[in-house]
């Protein structure tokens, strides 16, 4: 790197365990070095200066030391290799503010290093636990445990990363909680969010209140309040609302946002894509609910779809069924591949498979009347086993039942 190219850096230093006889007078530090718009990769020159004020001010300290950066992440000590003063010393200063020169280079500002509560007793000491990182927090409220290595917690109050962590991250806001072996998980913000332990990977963009459970690996909830991605829900997302569940095993599947709706146990990539109150349940694996109010997919309908409305239900094991909008629609359990448009209390029955209502109110095609369909209006009927028969509108029509290949072009009765 060349002298006056540009660089960001965001400082996560962590002062070793002074409070301890034996503990060595050095300090963890680790940081992400960018030059320009690029992540930088490579050997890193360090010179550490430690002054008592954010400009000017009186140097307390001088250290150097190397590392090599990947995709922006290295970690060194400060004090190994002193030329300027003593490190113990300088940190028993009531302000100590950290200036980094990297290949050459001073970064501005300075940053100030703060103590962890704990340590506020120590005799005054500017101390941190070994391997903790803490930028810019309210007096160090924030706190990150022992061998949570390359971990950073950017700012805000009372955030936690527990012990054994690497790599984590909480950018800010408060009582943010990424907890044991979380490796990888970020939380951006927000408030009394939550990433339990053993969940690699899992990010909570903001909000409150919102919690990826353990083992939901790659889990995201973007922002919103007292959302839930339950254990071992792999892959899965919710962009934010309210109140939005997957539960556990429930792989892949997405809740866009909206209040209340719920994607249950093993309902493996299925979407709801917002409105509230609506259900996908268990095993209803690639099931859709385009949005509305109080929808239903039952169980075992795999890659069944509602595309809105309120209160329309596609029941147990209809699998490839389709319910496209209106009000309290309902295809029955065992119908495969059914369509109801739209409309109003439209029913198609057990088993009448490949059956279509495009939509009208009060339509309804009776069980094992298969291929059959009703273009729309009220009160149509076509009868049990009724095969390949057709309704295209008009009112109270009715097809007897085994009245296969019957046609009415519409009308009334």
């Amino acid at each position: 790197m060349k002298r006056g190219w540009l660089f960001a850096m965001l400082l996560i230093g962590a002062v070793a365990d002074l409070a301890r006889a034996d503990a060595p007078g050095m300090i963890h530090y680790q940081g992400r070095l960018a030059l320009g718009t690029n992540l930088y990769s490579g050997p890193v020159s360090l010179v550490f200066r430690m002054y008592d004020a954010s400009t000017g001010g009186v140097l307390l300290h001088t250290s150097t030391n190397a590392a090599t950066a990947v995709d922006g992440l290295y970690a060194t000590v400060i004090g190994q290799h002193g030329v300027i003063g003593n490190l113990d010393a300088a940190l028993t200063n009531a302000q100590v503010w950290l200036e980094v020169q990297v290949n050459g280079s001073t970064l501005s500002p300075r940053e100030r290093l703060f103590a962890v509560p704990y340590a506020r007793a120590v005799h005054g000491l500017r101390v941190l636990h070994t391997n903790n990182i803490v930028l810019n927090s309210d007096l160090g409220s924030n706190m990150i445990g022992d061998e949570s290595l390359h971990s950073a917690i950017g700012g805000g109050a009372e955030n936690r990363i527990e012990t054994n962590v690497w790599y984590a991250t909480i950018s800010g806001g408060e009582q943010n909680h990424i907890q044991t072996y979380s490796d990888y998980s970020s939380i951006g913000g927000g408030r009394q969010n939550w990433i339990e332990a053993n969940t690699y990977y899992a990010t909570i963009g903001g909000g409150n209140n919102n919690l990826i459970q353990t083992g939901a690996y790659f889990a995201v909830i973007g922002g919103g309040s007292e959302n839930v991605i339950h254990s071992f829900a792999y892959y899965a997302a919710i962009g934010g609302g309210s109140q939005n569940r997957i539960h556990t095993y429930a792989d892949g599947s997405t809740i866009a946002g909206g209040w209340q709706n719920a994607i249950q146990f093993s309902a493996s990539n299925a979407t709801i894509s917002g409105g509230s109150l609506n259900r996908i349940q268990l095993l209803a694996k690639y099931a859709t609910i385009g949005g509305g109010v109080e929808n239903e997919i039952q169980a075992g309908a795999e890659h069944a779809t509602i595309g809105g409305g309120s209160g329309n239900r596609i029941r147990t094991n209809s699998f490839y069924s389709t319910i496209g909008g209106g009000v309290q629609n309902s295809i029955r359990p065992f119908v495969e591949r059914s369509t109801i448009g739209g409309g109003g209390q439209n029913e198609i029955q057990q088993y009448a498979s490949q059956a279509t209502i495009s939509g009208g109110q009060f339509n309804q095609i009776y069980t094992y009347a298969s291929y059959s369909s009703i273009g729309g209006g009220y009160l149509n009927q076509i009868l049990p086993y009724s095969f390949y028969s057709s309704i295209a509108g008009g009112c109270v029509n009715l097809i007897e039942s085994n009245a296969s290949y019957s046609t009415i072009a519409g009308g009334w009765q």
